[in-house]
């Protein structure tokens, strides 16, 4: 992902690739809702090289 961005943010589309790729895995893998916070956390840190607040996992896996 884009590597042109200050430390912590993510652009919409980055955001919008790791929502979609979030989504996916649960479904794919049968990921119970109990464990999608920290599903949540390493997709998106294998992803992005960054670490995700709070309020960002829960905009990954809000419905």
């Amino acid at each position: 992902m884009g590597k042109d961005r200050e430390r912590g943010q993510i652009s919409a589309f980055d955001f919008a690739v790791v929502r979609q790729a979030f989504q996916q895995s649960v479904w794919e893998q049968g990921i119970a809702e109990g464990r999608w916070p920290d599903h949540a956390k390493r997709l998106f840190q294998q992803l992005t090289d960054e670490g995700a607040d709070d309020d960002m996992i829960g905009h990954i896996i809000a419905r």
